[in-house]
């Protein structure tokens, strides 16, 4: 496996993979935040975190409720490249906040990927070329096309325009920066703006209109685990091994 230290000016530089399991899972009407929840012998967070662990990243962050403090402290126990429990945030936006501002403060370098718990398919592939992408680009976000309809509904519940949906996609976690990248737009933001955006990219592009994010377009299978019916499907797919398969495969 490639080595993913350099040493940059007499500093090392890392590849960080941050994990984001703050959500209290309202969504899915529980008592216990859905990245806790078993599919078969371990956490839904842990699949994550062990297709991020094969990956060529350093070390892992794991961004984690307070309350669920203890749960943190035994992942990190079981998972040699879990170096680092970061208090999560009121919003997801937040939370990457909380996390990047750990990176800025301690002076860390190099590039980071963020995903979230609830996306247990995330390969160690994609991570990787993601990683090499940012050799490249200061950001990038994983997409894929969109191949039902999409429709302008408004306020409404009727539909007002059929989009061309060759001209939109989907985007969602992972997400990678290079931290020199993110050093610059923290001089420009702060914490109660961060609160005003839903998507924190939304966020970066608003602040940083002139850089280019590189859309890391893929078909690969990246489900995330919202509501009850999303965990049911994820249960069956554990039944079939295609969670383990996503990781076996990756190990080879």
């Amino acid at each position: 496996m490639r080595k993913s230290r350099e040493v940059v000016g007499g500093d090392i530089v890392k590849n960080i993979g941050i994990i984001l399991a703050a959500g209290e899972g309202r969504r899915m009407n529980t008592n216990f935040p859905k990245q806790f929840i078993k599919i078969g012998e371990k956490m839904i967070l842990e699949y994550a975190i062990e297709n991020m662990s094969k990956a060529n990243v350093d070390e892992i962050f794991l961004v984690i409720h307070p309350k669920y403090l203890d749960i943190g402290e035994k992942i990190q126990r079981k998972y040699e490249k879990v170096s680092k429990l970061i208090n999560g945030g009121r919003t997801r936006s937040e939370s990457i906040f909380n996390s990047i501002s750990y990176i800025i403060d301690e002076n860390l370098n190099g590039k980071i990927i963020i995903n979230d718990a609830v996306r247990p398919f995330v390969s160690s592939h994609t991570i990787n070329e993601m990683l090499d992408l940012l050799n490249v680009y200061p950001m990038v976000v994983f997409c894929s096309k969109i191949t039902g309809y999409l429709v302008f509904t408004g306020e409404s519940n009727t539909i007002k325009k059929v989009e061309d949906r060759k001209f939109w996609r989907i985007i969602s976690a992972p997400e990678g920066y290079r931290s020199d990248f993110l050093r610059e737009v923290f001089k420009k933001i702060d914490r109660a703006e961060v609160l005003r955006y839903e998507a924190f990219i939304d966020l970066i592009i608003t602040k940083c209109p002139e850089q280019y994010v590189y859309l890391y377009e893929s078909e690969e299978f990246n489900f995330k685990i919202t509501y009850n019916s999303d965990l049911k499907i994820a249960s069956l797919l554990q039944t079939l091994d295609v969670l383990e398969n996503f990781i076996e495969r990756d190990k080879k």
